[in-house]
């Protein structure tokens, strides 16, 4: 699919808008665990705009190329076989977490014969269904009932939830993704993998990818049922943001509240797993996530410079904590450690195949 949304740039569009409306989610069952739409109206202006990003690439015309290449060593053809089987989106709706293969795609394409004609190509063909004037493509039939039966107890457009996740997102993007919080939850809690979290619960993850004038943008929404102690959190102003150079790559900022370390210490066997999975005990490393923290690409000579910026009550002990991380490093990594000077600041280097660390 990605692979196809490249393809589309490359071929062009106009300057309208992209698609609205609700997409497959009008069909698509209510108790879907995740939904998935793309944008390929070839005409939408997202798409107009990935394809003049695609062009700051000097790689750009290589990469179709090959991409275009693989299309025709499936013995297809764009224009004759791909082009007149898309529609305005296609969306992608997995039914449950724990059946990874009850995927279905959501389409309405250009020319149904041609997309019946596509799915089928190759050693694995799909199945196709007509439903309320979309075409759902899967695996096998046995999927498609299940989506139907799923879809007669409620549909994704009739969720309040799904609707207001949803509704927090750009009108226009390239691609939409929702995740129901509960069915995520519970296939981690029964896969044991999700630690116990009270009465806090997630309920809704939804984000969106879009095309601007100099990049990428994600945009998106958690909602969740918390306790009031983390309800009565209040939003921090991302102080370190002044840290970071001009013309960094990327920032990542957050804030711990102080609840870190107590949360990992109310799950049981927390630091026993990261002790039995790495061989060092990270005790105390929560504590430079207790306040806030930034992290940020910034240009370098030969690789991009990584920084970490904590915000600490305690500065020995976060100089502990990365004294511990340092020791995550193997030995036959030819590590050399040595003590240096950061602009009047005692620090410590650890230097991996010549590239430095410093804290």
């Amino acid at each position: 699919v990605a692979s196809l949304s490249l393809v589309a740039a490359g071929c062009g569009g106009s300057d309208t808008a992209a698609t609205g409306g609700p997409g497959g989610a009008e069909i698509a069952p209510q108790s879907a665990a995740l939904y998935m739409t793309l944008n390929t109206d070839l005409n939408s202006g997202q798409v107009d705009q990935l394809e003049d990003l695609l062009k700051k690439f000097p790689d750009r015309e290589k990469l179709l190329a090959e991409i275009q290449k693989g299309i025709a060593e499936e013995d297809l053809s764009w224009e004759a076989d791909i082009k007149p089987a898309l529609g305005e989106t296609f969306d992608l709706v997995l039914l449950d977490f724990r059946r990874s293969d009850d995927v279905v795609g959501i389409v309405k394409p250009a020319d149904e014969a041609k997309l019946k004609a596509l799915v089928t190509k190759g050693d694995d063909p799909a199945v196709t269904r007509e439903l309320d004037g979309w075409t759902l493509i899967a695996d096998s039939e046995a999927v498609l009932d299940r989506f139907e039966t799923a879809r007669s107890k409620g549909t994704l457009q009739d969720s309040d939830e799904f609707t207001t996740a949803m509704g927090g997102l750009p009108d226009e993007a390239l691609a939409k993704l929702y995740v129901d919080g509960g069915a995520a939850t519970t296939a981690l809690d029964e896969a044991g993998d999700a630690p116990s979290t009270g009465k806090n619960r997630l309920k809704t993850v939804a984000l969106a990818l879009g095309a601007e004038s100099s990049g990428l943008k994600l945009d998106g929404g958690v909602t969740s049922d918390v306790e009031d102690d983390l309800a009565a959190k209040k939003p921090y102003e991302a102080k370190l943001l002044d840290a970071a150079p001009e013309g960094a790559l990327a920032f990542i900022s957050g804030n711990g509240y102080g609840e870190v370390d107590k949360t990992l210490r109310e799950t049981p066997g927390t630091y026993d797993h990261f002790r039995e999975l790495l061989g060092i005990d990270l005790d105390g490393v929560a504590s430079l996530f207790e306040g806030e923290f930034a992290l940020w690409v910034g240009r370098g000579a030969l690789i991009p410079e990584v920084t970490f910026l904590a915000e600490v009550k305690d500065e020995a002990a976060a100089t502990a904590a990365l004294d511990k991380l340092a020791g995550l490093i193997p030995p036959e990594a030819g590590a050399q450690r040595r003590s240096t000077e950061v602009d009047g600041v005692q620090a410590k280097q650890v230097a991996v195949q010549g590239f430095p660390i410093t804290y």
